[in-house]
């Protein structure tokens, strides 16, 4: 399978699990949800699928004195900015260590 089509099926894979965990998709975004969490509304994109074999998520905390406390012991979640992105070789790995993380974090 294509490189191309590799990310195609893993963002289907993405807003799929965003859905099952309530998360909405944003008017006119193809790729941008908003999640609810405890430590805040949770802005997740992902890109237009390119020919790349990183998969990724971006995700960031907007309320970010609110984040932080919750948000402190995960390795990824950078303080200073809110963001809390995910980088991964293994598409598979990422939606596993994904899914985990966002159901830590679920009201």
């Amino acid at each position: 399978m294509s490189a191309l089509k590799k990310q195609e099926a893993f963002n289907q894979r993405v807003d799929t699990l965003l859905s099952q965990l309530q998360a909405r998709k944003e008017e006119n975004e193809r790729q941008r949800y908003i999640l609810p969490t405890k430590a805040g509304n949770l802005e997740i994109r992902v890109h237009e699928p390119q020919k790349t074999n990183v998969f990724s998520v971006y995700c960031r905390f907007k309320e970010l004195e609110k984040a932080k406390p919750v948000m402190n012991i995960f390795e990824n979640f950078d303080s200073t900015s809110g963001k809390f992105n995910f980088h991964y070789m293994d598409s598979e790995l990422l939606l596993q260590v994904l899914e985990n993380d966002l159901l830590h974090i679920l009201n």
